[in-house]
């Protein structure tokens, strides 16, 4: 799944290809990926401009020209793609938004999982799906105070209450490994646990390691805005590889049905 570091580059991105574009039309292939319909998506959103390019956790945001917004969540495997106008979607494309500049954005989920939700400029307040998200963690609201006592707040490990989109934005299953990695703290610590040291390393490690991936994934996504890109980290899905601190085998577990990577050495 897209996490912070991937959305933050591919927004950056699609500001720099398709700001100030004007929608020329949308095609649907998956009709479930239009909410609250393909007709309500369609028609909110022809002959608008994009005036904005944003990112809220894992959803992009677009703001139009007249104040209506939407919303695109990519799920679990969605990926977007800049095409020339008229070119043929791929397999698994759920909708093309067309521009009059002459480019599409397609799409992409094999699953059809993906969504885009329309909110007219009337609706008044944050969208339903942002409204309770927690801090976004490279931001100033998200303090060492605030980690502290969210976390005593929360029952359960510590992997699973990283990725509790409404305690922090933004952090999935790849970049929850790779903090308590740097942090080393092991995934299945309780949260009533973890010492006060551990929950400052926790706060300094959390921010590192997505501003860490932000760069990384510049480097190898470039201009582009399709990707998910893992082969620069240090544990996620390097099961039986060596530690980069110790050596020792990368293992693999699963907590609450994620498939969690860590160094039984390092992580104790």
């Amino acid at each position: 799944m897209p996490e912070l570091p991937d959305l933050e580059v591919i927004k950056e991105n699609l500001r720099k290809k398709i700001l100030g574009f004007e929608v020329q039309g949308i095609v649907f292939l998956k009709k479930s990926c239009g909410k609250p319909s393909p007709e309500v998506v369609q028609k909110g959103i022809m002959g608008e401009r994009l005036v904005l390019v944003d990112r809220r956790g894992k959803f992009l945001k677009f703001g139009l020209e007249r104040g209506s917004i939407l919303l695109a969540h990519l799920m679990l495997e969605g990926q977007l793609e800049i095409k020339p106008a008229g070119e043929a979607p791929e397999k698994g494309t759920c909708a093309v938004i067309d521009f009059k500049e002459g480019y599409g954005l397609h799409f992409i989920d094999p699953r059809g999982w993906t969504k885009l939700f329309f909110y007219p400029a009337e609706i008044s307040g944050e969208p339903e799906e942002l409204a309770n998200l927690g801090p976004e963690p490279l931001s100033p609201e998200f303090t060492p105070e605030y980690l502290r006592e969210g976390i005593r707040k929360l029952r359960g490990t510590i992997k699973m209450a990283l990725m509790e989109q409404e305690f922090i934005s933004g952090i999935g299953n790849a970049y929850s490994d790779e903090i308590l990695f740097k942090a080393k703290i092991p995934p299945l610590k309780l949260t009533k646990d973890l010492t006060e040291r551990e929950k400052d390393l926790l706060f300094k490690c959390i921010k590192e390691t997505l501003l860490w991936g932000i760069e990384e994934t510049k480097i190898r996504m470039g201009d582009g805005v399709r990707g998910e890109i893992r082969e620069f980290l240090e544990v996620h899905r390097k099961e039986g590889q060596p530690c980069p601190r110790c050596g020792t085998k990368i293992q693999r577990i699963e907590v609450e049905g994620r498939g969690t990577y860590f160094c039984p050495r390092c992580q104790r």
